[in-house]
């Protein structure tokens, strides 16, 4: 699961804005929601790797171990700041190796797809 800018901005930020509670009460009620919804998909003990911004909020990471009861595991700092930059590689090389880089259980395609195009200048 990701909880994109894009989400948060649509669907949690004008909700959030709407609401006369102190900010910091909204966010420590986000936090603990955040936990309970990984719960939902997840099985105690299972595994759980945190990367992105939310990695790095302790007080979410601890909601998140609290409720789910999975064994989480955080990358090194560096791994979470350029997480988007090596994920954006190790798409192009699969695009040039003709391997599916986009996969229909995460897009909700219809099948496993090739994308995107390689220019050599």
């Amino acid at each position: 699961k990701s909880l994109g800018k894009e989400i948060f901005t649509k669907e949690i930020k004008p909700y959030l804005a709407n609401l006369t509670s102190k900010k910091e009460d909204q966010l420590h009620t986000l936090g603990v929601h955040i936990g309970f919804k990984i719960k939902e998909i997840t099985t105690p003990n299972s595994s759980l790797l945190i990367t992105g911004g939310g990695a790095l909020n302790h007080f979410w990471v601890e909601q998140i171990k609290i409720q789910s009861r999975t064994n989480i595991t955080i990358p090194a700092k560096e791994i979470i700041d350029f997480k988007e930059a090596l994920i954006f590689a190790f798409l192009g090389v699969l695009r040039i190796e003709g391997k599916p880089n986009s996969l229909k259980s995460v897009t909700k395609a219809s099948k496993n797809n090739i994308g995107g195009s390689v220019y050599i200048y």
